[in-house]
């Protein structure tokens, strides 16, 4: 264990943990709002299974009273020949952000994430690079305190998308399609709600393996056909393993035959759109619709205020407008980027590093030729 560092200014003492740190961090994310499941001791101890890294858990505590009153967790992965990679957090989007106590003043509580940003950029100094993953959830304040303590070479600037949901009650979904859903939107779903889909949560249960095994395959073969990466099989049988209550796995079946599936994930009060798959001769007919509509009533009566659909590439305005449909407005976020001393990154490619650090953000394109 690294030893613990004081931060003056914060007040606060950072310590190092190897692995997910279970009680620290569910002590802060039980009672944080804005806690999305990436923050999630579990969430890590999967990513340490799909990426091949090690989780470090950062703790911030006062100095006074010893309380723990912020958390950030990443994973460190070591290449023999380029050296070591830092990022919060690795794979398909994942948000890193520290997380920290709800309840201090808000001042107060950016300069604990700062402190443990801070922390974090010295770890980055003395490896190949290090990477933090804003959270589209945190403040514009919170970014900026964040970004100033870390001091990236480089910066991504990225768009997601959140719906806010209404509270439980007999009348969501009318309150989803009056009051969230654009006209276009009510539409849809209404059409898809004539269709008849059978809709169930098929997560566990005699149609498990059946289930998943869908998700992959059809998932598979929608990126595929827009010439994207899809989530390997193997790293959604890793996810099937997490907590019952924080995954669910939607399919829609016509005649018992599965036409579509959804993969959420949930934290607290957000809930993930995280995996959609859809066969491609059903389309048409919006199984899709009816699959996001059941899990946001489902979301609502569990008491979760938020729905985020994750990040959109600016170039794709049709994904754009498909999620503004179901109320989701812009939040930014970013990655984050320092190049640290102890590796060399000047001379790799794009390619090369997807071999040597897979499923990893390492740096921006435009950071390879550089030095810190």
């Amino acid at each position: 264990m690294t030893p613990p560092e004081s931060s003056t200014d914060s007040g606060v003492v950072i310590t190092e943990h190897r692995g997910p740190d279970r009680p620290a961090i569910e002590h802060i994310t039980d009672h944080d709002p804005a806690a999305q499941v990436y923050a999630s001791p579990h969430y890590h101890a999967a990513l340490e299974q799909i990426t091949g890294g090690r989780c470090v858990t950062l703790t911030a505590a006062e100095q006074k009273t010893g309380r723990i009153v912020g958390v950030l967790a990443y994973l460190e992965r070591e290449h023999p020949e380029l050296g070591r990679v830092l990022n919060a957090l690795p794979w398909f989007g994942s948000h890193g952000s520290p997380r920290v106590d709800p309840n201090l003043e808000p001042a107060e509580a950016d300069r604990v994430a700062a402190a443990l940003a801070g922390t974090f950029a010295r770890r980055a100094d003395a490896a190949l690079s290090g990477t933090l993953v804003l959270s589209p959830l945190d403040t514009p304040n919170r970014h900026a305190a964040v970004a100033r303590a870390f001091g990236p070479h480089g910066t991504l600037d990225r768009v997601a998308q959140v719906t806010p949901l209404p509270p439980p009650g007999d009348d969501a979904l009318d309150r989803l399609l009056m009051d969230v859903f654009s006209q276009k939107t009510r539409n849809l779903v209404r059409k898809a709600l004539r269709q008849g889909f059978d809709i169930a949560d098929e997560a566990d249960g005699p149609d498990a393996d059946g289930a998943w095994a869908f998700l992959a395959e059809v998932h598979a073969a929608n990126m595929h056909a827009i010439g994207a990466t899809p989530k390997p099989a193997a790293h959604l049988a890793t996810l099937r393993a997490m907590p019952r209550d924080m995954r669910a796995l939607y399919v829609a079946r016509d005649g018992g035959r599965p036409v579509a599936a959804l993969l959420t994930l949930a934290l607290g009060r957000v809930v993930e759109y995280f995996v959609p798959a859809v066969l491609a001769e059903e389309r048409s007919r919006q199984p899709n619709t009816a699959l996001i509509v059941r899990a946001m009533l489902d979301a609502i009566d569990a008491g979760r205020t938020t729905w985020n659909w994750g990040g959109t590439p600016p170039a794709n305005r049709s994904l754009h407008h498909f999620k503004a449909g179901f109320g989701a407005a812009d939040r930014p976020y970013a990655y984050l980027t320092r190049l640290g001393t102890g590796g060399k990154i000047a001379g790799e490619t794009p390619e090369s590093l997807a071999r040597a650090f897979p499923g990893w953000f390492v740096a921006p394109y435009d950071l390879l030729g550089a030095t810190p």
